[in-house]
């Protein structure tokens, strides 16, 4: 189980960088319905990526992925390899739209205006899109799915290593959050400081994030095809 918690670090932490979540967090924690809307989010973003988890959990466990690759099929690391190949995909793509400006502040202004007034529904949906209409997120989470699987640590051990993903993936979400309730005027300088620079290099994060995924789980996938 510790081992199995060990690899799923990287994962759940690669989750939890997602800049245009933690940018809206930021934005609404200037709001009138601060806290509110933004523990909203929270809620909207750890429900869809339980559901994600459980999810794959029961739908891919009827695949029995981990009798597949221990009798040395390497489903799960063909699987950590094209995942890997699709996010370095992402971030060439990302990459170039920078180079040519197209991507660069694209959406933020939006992201502004939404945030500015927000209804409680509308908090929670957001939480809820910035992970599904995140390649990224699901990926990487069907990725954390299939290594628990291939553990065979059993159901409820499952369940466990997916609530500590869960958890993880939230933690940088919540920081915000967390600050804000525990020196609600401290924080105000410090949260202002993160939203200008996240406003400015959200992009950037991104690609450099989509890289590092992409070849963690590629060369996974390619020292478990080799080794």
């Amino acid at each position: 189980m510790g081992d199995l918690l060990g690899k799923l670090i990287p994962l759940a932490l690669g989750v939890a960088v997602s800049p245009i979540p933690l940018l809206a967090e930021l934005i609404m924690l200037t709001t009138e319905k601060a806290v509110k809307n933004a523990m909203l989010l929270l809620v909207g973003w750890v429900g869809v990526m339980a559901a994600i988890g459980l999810g794959g959990l029961l739908i891919l466990g009827d695949v029995e992925l981990g009798g597949i690759a221990g009798s040395g099929g390497h489903v799960d690391d063909v699987a950590n390899i094209v995942v890997g190949l699709v996010l370095l995909i992402l971030a060439a793509v990302r990459y170039f739209q920078l180079r040519k400006g197209t991507a660069r502040g694209q959406g933020v202004s939006r992201l502004l205006n939404f945030c500015d007034g927000m209804k409680p529904v509308s908090a929670i949906m957001l939480g809820v899109l910035t992970v599904v209409l995140n390649p990224k997120n699901i990926l990487v989470t069907l990725s954390a799915v299939g290594l628990i699987l291939t553990s065979e640590p059993g159901f409820g051990h499952s369940l466990v290593a997916l609530a500590v993903f869960v958890a993880l993936a939230t933690s940088l979400l919540a920081a915000p959050v967390t600050l804000y309730l525990v020196a609600p005027h401290r924080s105000s300088s410090i949260l202002s400081r993160w939203k200008k620079w996240l406003l400015e290099h959200n992009q950037e994060v991104i690609v450099y994030l989509l890289v590092v995924l992409g070849l963690l789980l590629a060369g996974t996938g390619l020292w478990g095809l080799l080794g």
